[in-house]
């Protein structure tokens, strides 16, 4: 969220951010200052990048929350909800086969069961237009929901903005992959905390260990 301010008649432009007072991770991104959740949702969608954006080789599952984020309606907390009769036409921008119909039905409700999305009610107009929340005499319908997953960036004790003193030798390591020795396999309650780990960032592209990999929980280090 950027602020930008010019004096009458100066030549020069201020640019100032607002920071939170704590940091908070939506998804993949992590931020210190204020921002737009609606950017936020339509961005960092599957098949998008700072090196493009395609919906080129995506899955079922990955075309269904790529156009839920980008094609929804949106409420002032950046929560997204499509209509979900209109999924296909959006997914493909004509009419789909019955099969690609089919797959798009069973990812919904893949991504339903583990809850990176979610069933809503609306409500349609006279002229065919979606609400939420649904609005008295209109026909109801059924919305699929998206809501950014936003969590608290928890640091070290003592530790402060990157430049900042902070408790020096103390280091806070996000959760992520690690390599295992041929032969090695990793442990249920591993394989529950990436499941888990995956679900508050909102990954579309898979819940499962990639295999001869474990995970490693988010932890301190140093003294």
């Amino acid at each position: 969220m950027l602020e930008l301010r010019h004096r009458r008649g100066g030549s020069v432009i201020r640019l100032i951010t607002t920071r939170l007072t704590d940091r908070v991770q939506v998804g993949d991104r992590e931020t210190g200052h204020c921002y737009d959740p609606h950017v936020f949702t339509r961005e960092d969608v599957p098949g998008s990048d700072r090196n493009g954006d395609s919906a080129v080789g995506l899955g079922p599952r990955q075309l269904v929350m790529r156009t839920v984020r980008r094609c929804s309606l949106l409420t002032l907390d950046g929560h997204a909800l499509l209509d979900r009769a209109a999924l296909p036409g959006a997914v493909y921008g004509r009419r789909p086969a019955r099969a690609q119909v089919a797959a798009l039905e069973s990812a919904v409700a893949e991504l339903f069961a583990i809850r990176l999305l979610e069933p809503a009610r609306g409500s349609r107009d006279a002229c065919g237009q979606p609400h939420f929340p649904p609005r008295d005499g209109q026909r109801p319908i059924p919305l699929i929901g998206y809501r950014p997953a936003r969590q608290r960036v928890v640091r070290a004790w003592g530790d402060t903005e990157p430049g900042g003193e902070g408790l020096r030798g103390v280091q806070f390591v996000p959760g992520h992959l690690r390599r295992l020795r041929p032969g090695s396999l990793p442990s249920d309650a591993q394989r529950a905390a990436f499941w888990e780990h995956c679900r508050r960032l909102g990954k579309a592209d898979g819940w499962e260990l990639p295999h001869g990999y474990t995970f490693v929980t988010e932890h301190t280090r140093g003294r």
